[in-house]
C-alpha cells in the first residue's frame, strides 16, 4: 500500500534506502520514490474502522485512503492499537514542543560537512573514497529533514484529530479549518522564493529599463542582472546566494542549480514585467466552522504555534539538505570530469546512474557490461519520469497507461461541472485553467492562470506569483503547493483525483 510523491534520480541514493534497520518508510522502485502507507499504521489500529486513521490519511495525503478493506489488512498485520503505542507516536511532537531536538540544530552544520575537499593531484579512487566518507554527512542531512517532517505532520495530525473527535466522517470543513489554523507561518523558504521574484520584478517595472528588459533574450537579460550595479542587480545577486542552491528535480544529482543557469528565474522576471496583475480573490474567513469545547481551544491555541514552527523548520530543513546536495553534486562533477580526461568514462553524465557501489566496482574493472548498464538507465530516464501510478497498490508498482482524451473525458459533462477536491487554502477565484504536468513546460503558465498539475515541489515556487489558484492532483495540507499557496494568499485544492485529464489548458474557465 503505496502513495507515490514526487519523483528524482536515485542512484547514488542507494544507501538511503537499503540502511540497516530501515522501516521502509520510503520506497524505491521505477526510479520513483513510494510512501508506505502501512509504515503509518505500523503502531496498529483501532477494532474497528476510526475516524482517527481516515482523518490521517487525509492529514498527509488530502483524501482518505483507508477503507474497510485495507482496515482489515492492517489490523490482521499490526493488530489494535494499544495506548502506549498511541502515546509512542506523538512523543516525536510533544518532546518538540519543550525543546528543539538536537538532529534539528545541527541541520546546517551537517550540511556544511557535506564539503568535498578535492585536490588537483588526487586520483579518482582517492576523489570517489573522499565522496563515500561524506554521504555519512549527506544522509543525516536529509535525515534531520525527515525528522523536522515527521514531526509537522503529526503535529497536522493531531490538529486534525481535535477537530474530528465529534465527527462519524471527516468533511471539507475539517480540512479548511485546519488550512485556516495554520495559516501563514511566516519565514517559510519556499514562499520567500516568489515573494523575492516579485520583488525584483516590481523594481525593473518601475525603473528605466523596464521596456529594454523584457525585449531582451533570456541571456542578454541574464548578463544584464547579473552586470547591474545598482539596486536591481544587488536585489538578483541576494536571491541567488540566498536561494541559488535550488532548482527543478533539486535532490537530483544531475540538476543544474539556479546559481549556475537562472535563466528560468529570468524568464519569469521578463513575463512578470510584461504585465501587472492584482488577483481578484474572495479572501479566506478567519474562524474555523468546527464547533470546539473551551478545553479543545486551549490546546489548539497551544499547539499551532508549535505546527507553524515545524512547518518553518522543515522547509529550512529542506534548503540545508539541497546544500549539502549541491556540495555533493560538486564532487561528483569533478570526478566526472576526471574520469572522463583519462579515458575511463566516455561521457560525464553517466556518472549519476551509477550506485556508488557500481561506481567503485567500475573504476577497478572497467567493466563494459557496467557501462552498457548505466547507458540503458540513462536512455530509459525520460521514459520512467513520465510514468503514472494508482494512488494506492498493494504489491510490486505497477506504471498505468494514462490516455489523455480531454474530448471524451469532458463529453459527459454539460458546459460546467464540479470537479470535488480537498481544500488546503481558502478563498475563491475564477481563472483560465492552465494544465501543466510536466515542469519543463510551465513557461506556458500566463498571468492570472490557475495552476492544474500532478504536485509542485521547490520549481514551480518562482510561477506562483503569476496564479491566481493552484490546483494538484496529490499533496496533503502541508505539501509545498498547500504552503506556499496560504503563504501568497492564493486558493489552493489538493486530492483533485484526475484534474490534469479533466480540464483541458485555455478551453474555459476554472472556478476554485
Amino acid at each position: 500500500m503505496i502513495r507515490r510523491p514526487p519523483r528524482s534520480t536515485l542512484f547514488p541514493y542507494t544507501t538511503l534506502f537499503r540502511s540497516p534497520g530501515s522501516k521502509k518508510f520510503l520506497v524505491a522502485n521505477h526510479n520513483h520514490i513510494f510512501m508506505s502507507i502501512e509504515s503509518l499504521y505500523a503502531v496498529g489500529v483501532h477494532q474497528k474502522l476510526n475516524i482517527s486513521e481516515k482523518a490521517t490519511s487525509v492529514s498527509i495525503f488530502g483524501c482518505s485512503l483507508i477503507d474497510e478493506s485495507i482496515h482489515r489488512k492492517l489490523l490482521h498485520r499490526f493488530g489494535v492499537k494499544p495506548f502506549k503505542n498511541v502515546v509512542t507516536s506523538l512523543l516525536p511532537f510533544f518532546k518538540f514542543m519543550i525543546v528543539k531536538p538536537q538532529e534539528i540544530s545541527k541541520a546546517e552544520e551537517y550540511s556544511k560537512n557535506c564539503s568535498v575537499d578535492i585536490k588537483e593531484d588526487d586520483s579518482v579512487a582517492q576523489i570517489l573514497e573522499k565522496i563515500k566518507e561524506k554521504t555519512v554527512a549527506l544522509q543525516k542531512s536529509i535525515e534531520s529533514h525527515l525528522l523536522i517532517s515527521q514531526i509537522s505532520l503529526i503535529g497536522s495530525n493531531v490538529l486534525m484529530a481535535i477537530l474530528t473527535s465529534r465527527a462519524k466522517e471527516v468533511l471539507s470543513s475539517h480540512t479548511s479549518d485546519v488550512a485556516c489554523l495554520i495559516g501563514t507561518c511566516g519565514g517559510v523558504v519556499s514562499a520567500s522564493i516568489p515573494s523575492s521574484l516579485k520583488e525584483i520584478s516590481d523594481a525593473i517595472r518601475s525603473s528605466e529599463h523596464a521596456e529594454l528588459f523584457v525585449t531582451m533574450s533570456k541571456q542578454e537579460a541574464t548578463e544584464w542582472l547579473r552586470n547591474d550595479k545598482n539596486q536591481i542587480g544587488k536585489m538578483f545577486d541576494q536571491f541567488l546566494t540566498d536561494h541559488g542552491h535550488r532548482c527543478i528535480k533539486e535532490f537530483d544529482f544531475a540538476s543544474i542549480p539556479w546559481a549556475e543557469d537562472p535563466s528560468v528565474l529570468v524568464q519569469t522576471l521578463q513575463n512578470s514585467v510584461r504585465s501587472k496583475w492584482n488577483p481578484s480573490v474572495v479572501t479566506a474567513r478567519e474562524k474555523i466552522q468546527t464547533p470546539l469545547s473551551t478545553l479543545q481551544k486551549k490546546i489548539i491555541q497551544i499547539i499551532i504555534p508549535k505546527i507553524q514552527e515545524a512547518v518553518r523548520l522543515r522547509e529550512i530543513g529542506k534548503s540545508n539538505g539541497i546544500k549539502a546536495v549541491l556540495l555533493i553534486r560538486k564532487a561528483y562533477r569533478q570526478l566526472a570530469a576526471k574520469m572522463v580526461s583519462e579515458g575511463r568514462l566516455p561521457d560525464s553524465g553517466l556518472i549519476y546512474f551509477f550506485t556508488l557501489w557500481e561506481l567503485e566496482q567500475f573504476l577497478k574493472t572497467r567493466s563494459s557490461r557496467l557501462l552498457a548498464k548505466v547507458s540503458r538507465r540513462r536512455d530509459m530516464q525520460s521514459k520512467l519520469e513520465i510514468l503514472r501510478f494508482p494512488d494506492l497498490v498493494s504489491s510490486v508498482p505497477q506504471p498505468i497507461i494514462v490516455e489523455i482524451s480531454h474530448g471524451e473525458e469532458t463529453s459527459r459533462f454539460s458546459t460546467s461541472f464540479i470537479l470535488k477536491a480537498t481544500g488546503a487554502s481558502e478563498g475563491v477565484v475564477e481563472g483560465t485553467a492552465r494544465v501543466v504536468t510536466d515542469i519543463t513546460k510551465a513557461n506556458e503558465i500566463q498571468t492570472g492562470d490557475i495552476l492544474l498539475t500532478y504536485s509542485t515541489d521547490i520549481g514551480w515556487s518562482p510561477y506562483f506569483p503569476y496564479l491566481s489558484g493552484v490546483v494538484t492532483e496529490i499533496g496533503g495540507i502541508i505539501s509545498h503547493g498547500a504552503v506556499v499557496a496560504r503563504e501568497l494568499g492564493l486558493p489552493c485544492l489538493i486530492a483533485a483525483k484526475d484534474a490534469t485529464k479533466l480540464f483541458k489548458s485555455e478551453i474555459g474557465r476554472a472556478h476554485v
